[in-house]
């Protein structure tokens, strides 16, 4: 282990310290070889500790998106449930399905749907998700590909 501030290596210049905000705020605590060492490098340890915590919020940010973004795909897959459409009936249950991580019963759902409405993209848009979230990676791509085929042919999108 090596002194954050000077690099010195520990054992040879003693016992080192560690920081306390590091400890304080659950970072894995940078280790110094001094106090004065610690003090002559605050300043750059400070500013350590501030990007350190921006990440963190970042991250937090992050979740909390990730956690709002699944409730309201489950709200939208619900919705669809209660379609009167068979085909978006289909979808909805294969996306609870994917929700719950069975992707197995969710692509049989998909192709149920596919099935029924094969000129429509969206199932095989899904069905790919589900493939790919359980590590099928060819058989994802071969089904995003017909979703692209299905969703975007015509489109100025693929022109530009």
């Amino acid at each position: 282990m090596s002194c954050w501030g000077c690099g010195a290596l520990e054992g040879a210049a003693g016992k080192f310290k560690t920081c306390a905000r590091c400890r304080e705020t659950g970072l894995v605590p940078c280790k110094f070889c001094s106090n004065e060492c610690l003090a002559a490098n605050w300043p750059r340890h400070r500013a350590w500790h501030k990007t350190q915590e921006q990440e963190q919020g970042q991250v937090d940010m992050q979740t909390q998106h990730s956690a709002t973004s699944s409730a309201q795909k489950a709200q939208h897959a619900n919705e669809l449930t209660l379609s009167d459409s068979p085909y978006l009936v289909k979808l909805g249950k294969g996306r609870k399905l994917v929700e719950q991580n069975n992707y197995s019963k969710a692509v049989k759902e998909f192709r149920k749907a596919i099935a029924m409405e094969p000129e429509r993209g969206e199932a095989y848009g899904d069905v790919a998700l589900a493939y790919a979230r359980s590590g099928e990676d060819v058989r994802a791509l071969e089904h995003y590909l017909i979703c692209i085929d299905r969703v975007c042919s015509g489109s100025e999108f693929w022109g530009s």
